[in-house]
């Protein structure tokens, strides 16, 4: 509480195993702007609606929800015969999402490798736009001061739009 009435930006890890309620939990009694993981949010739609309106994104961490959860990872041999990993559902349920590491030291993982993992573990993959959409959303939904978020998220732009033109030096 004493964050929230500081109005510092919160994020709270939920729902990695847990039911969609630890997440409503997290949302709403803990006032969170952010979710860690939130990998059960689907089991509930209505919940996953008001996510989706309120804008509240979830940040999913491919490698820890492997390790943790168990998730299927082509990588990964052991891994054969868990299930798919959600992130087609949260793209297509339209929930703000982006990609974190969660645990960078224990999973011996980077940004770029939480990418990859993502790519490998969702069916299908995942494609060029929805990496940059994910990307766009880690900036949206960055807790800095708007005026920051913004000169960041235009120069972001700006280097997405050369590169896909062909213009990039």
């Amino acid at each position: 509480m004493p964050a929230f009435e500081a109005c510092l930006p919160i994020t709270i890890h939920a729902g990695e195993g847990e039911s969609p309620e630890n997440i409503w939990q997290a949302a709403y009694h803990l006032h969170a702007d952010r979710i860690g993981h939130g990998l059960t949010l689907t089991a509930n739609p209505q919940l996953a609606a008001r996510f989706r309106d309120r804008g509240i994104c979830l940040e999913l961490c491919p490698s820890s929800n492997r390790e943790v959860v168990g998730f299927a990872d082509p990588a990964f041999p052991a891994s054969t015969g868990h299930p798919a990993y959600p992130l087609r559902d949260f793209i297509h349920a339209g929930l703000p999402l982006t990609l974190c590491t969660d645990n960078p030291g224990i999973s011996r993982t980077t940004l770029a490798g939480e990418y990859l993992a993502a790519a490998r573990m969702t069916p299908g993959g995942i494609t060029l736009w929805e990496a940059l959409a994910l990307v766009r959303q880690a900036f949206v939904h960055a807790f800095l001061p708007s005026a920051e978020r913004e000169i960041l998220m235009k120069k972001s732009d700006q280097q997405v739009f050369a590169f896909m033109t062909g213009a990039q030096q």
